[in-house]
């Protein structure tokens, strides 16, 4: 998949989202983010979540990267 960097648009993994309860997955189907930050030191990143029609704005701190794919731009 290569490096993902601050600033990529990504989505959640599909294998990923089926491994949330039903809530936590409504929360982010269809729903593109932007990696805002990166640890080196743990290869973890920090997306968020503009809002989305009813959905608020949200962050997810400390995701692995195997759990994102990146979109177009």
């Amino acid at each position: 998949m290569g490096e993902i960097r601050k600033g990529t648009r990504v989505r959640l993994s599909d294998e990923r989202l089926g491994e949330l309860d039903n809530r936590s997955a409504t929360l982010y189907v269809g729903r593109v983010g932007e990696v805002v930050s990166s640890s080196k030191a743990t290869g973890l990143l920090t997306v968020e979540f503009p809002q989305d029609d009813e959905r608020r704005p949200t962050m997810l701190t400390d995701v692995p990267p195997q759990f994102l794919v990146k979109t177009d731009p």
